[in-house]
């Protein structure tokens, strides 16, 4: 009896040892197959936040991906296509609970739960829809749950989606300098104005101009950096203009004058959420329907939110453009 007992649980060891060692189905395998090859199909992908909250709708429209929620800007067409990499990419590392109970730990509980912390991706995809649930990142590794499946895995590679909606708007505007600037002019709502200007007799760089008697430029480029702040301007948020520029801030005005005698006037201020600057279209374009007037077209009727340090090169004071009062 005791040889035959040993025998049994020497049985039931080897049969454990032999499943213990098999690979768990799924491992190794990627989570989304065949999503690289459906690249060229994909037609909408919707980014949610907690909430639930839906962040971006990014579209493909014709050949150019916009944001639905920004009345179709083009989306951060770079930001995009790393993400679908990223997942075509991922592979399962490991599977993780099922638990509904615990998900809320790995970040992929639903976005209506009162827990939840993670990122709801929806692709629309030839091979039908897919959603899943991006969670915590651990190391390389990331948590994910695909709505379809009972289990949470924890995949290659760090996925983290842009969860502002402004990350998935394309950063570049057209370039308002584009038509050469001859002169700068910065007007704010006390009434100081500060001028800059091409020398007159076609010198190069900018110059200051009526600077108080005894003092001088800051430096020799002082007056080119502002030029320099509306070259390559990068927005981090869109928004209705009406919405921004409402009459409770006093907005300073500037004046870009180009050498084929147009005028850009924008405005700028700050609000709560950051800089703003707007292009009073209309104004600017009204008589001109040439190559600059197109390119400044998708900007009509629209607030940019621009980085701080932009925004104080654009709006300085003429105090701001002077060299220290040298002491007595």
């Amino acid at each position: 009896m005791l040889l035959g007992v040993a025998a049994l649980l020497l049985l039931s060891l080897a049969a454990w040892l032999r499943f213990a060692n098999e690979p768990v189905a799924g491992i190794d395998a990627p989570l989304l197959p065949g999503l690289r090859g459906e690249f060229a199909e994909l037609s909408t992908l919707r980014v949610s936040a907690p909430g639930p909250e839906v962040v971006a709708t990014l579209e493909l429209r014709g050949e150019r991906w916009v944001v639905a929620e920004r009345d179709d800007w083009p989306a951060d067409t770079r930001r995009l296509r790393e993400l679908l990499l990223m997942l075509a990419e991922a592979r399962r590392v490991e599977q993780r609970t099922s638990n509904p109970a615990l998900w809320h730990r790995l970040g992929v509980a639903p976005m209506e739960a009162e827990e939840a912390s993670g990122i709801e991706l929806a692709l629309e995809t030839p091979s039908g829809p897919v959603t899943l649930l991006i969670g915590n990142v651990d190391g390389p590794y990331t948590n994910v749950r695909l709505v379809r499946e009972p289990a949470a895995w924890l995949v290659s590679g760090v996925l983290q989606p842009a969860g502002s909606t402004g990350e998935w708007l394309d950063p570049t505007i057209p370039d308002l300098t584009a038509g050469g600037i001859a002169a700068i002019s910065i007007r704010h709502p006390d009434g100081e104005q500060v001028r800059l200007q091409h020398p007159p007799e076609g010198g190069a760089g900018f110059e200051l101009l009526e600077i108080p008697e005894g003092r001088s430029p800051l430096h020799a480029n002082i007056a080119a950096a502002t030029l320099g702040a509306l070259s390559a301007l990068r927005i981090d948020e869109l928004a209705r203009r009406e919405s921004v520029f409402d009459g409770e801030h006093d907005p300073i005005s500037i004046e870009l004058e180009t050498f084929e005698g147009e005028t850009l006037r924008l405005r700028a201020l700050v609000n709560d959420e950051g800089p703003w600057l707007s292009l009073d279209l209309p104004d600017a374009m009204e008589g001109h329907e040439g190559a600059l007037a197109a390119s400044l077209q998708p900007l009509a009727g629209r607030a940019l939110r621009i980085p701080r340090h932009r925004f104080d090169q654009l709006t300085r004071r003429m105090e701001d453009l002077l060299a220290p009062v040298p002491a007595d």
